[in-house]
């Protein structure tokens, strides 16, 4: 789901992963996550952008209270050109508001994505 509105973009992904067949005997399946990304970004003009786009993921074969991890943040975009290839290059922080024991409590992530316009 996609929709933009003058600078504003504004979208998400939900994805569940479940095995179709999973070779574990009768124990439970090992595989039953679900993943949620909610985006929204403002575009300034001249290529850059303001916009968040955390990763939501839920492990329902965790223990609980152990399930969820939320990440709180945002990040800056530029969209620029290298040699004739178009790319957007981005730096985002998120904070796991909610996390399972043992886990990371940020995240930083360096973004590199190709475009491909068309013509």
């Amino acid at each position: 789901m996609l929709t933009d509105r003058g600078p504003w973009v504004v979208g998400g992904l939900v994805q569940p992963f479940w095995p179709i067949v999973d070779d574990e005997g009768d124990d439970d399946p090992k595989t039953d996550l679900l993943v949620i990304q909610p985006f929204l970004n403002f575009n300034f003009g001249r290529g850059w952008a303001l916009g968040t786009g955390p990763i939501i993921t839920a492990n329902w074969d965790a223990d609980s209270g152990q399930q969820w991890t939320v990440p709180l943040g945002m990040g800056i975009t530029r969209v620029t050109v290298l040699g004739t290839q178009p790319m957007s290059v981005g730096l985002q922080y998120y904070y796991n508001v909610k996390r399972p024991q043992g886990s990371p409590a940020f995240q930083l992530r360096f973004i590199v994505s190709l475009l491909y316009p068309r013509k």
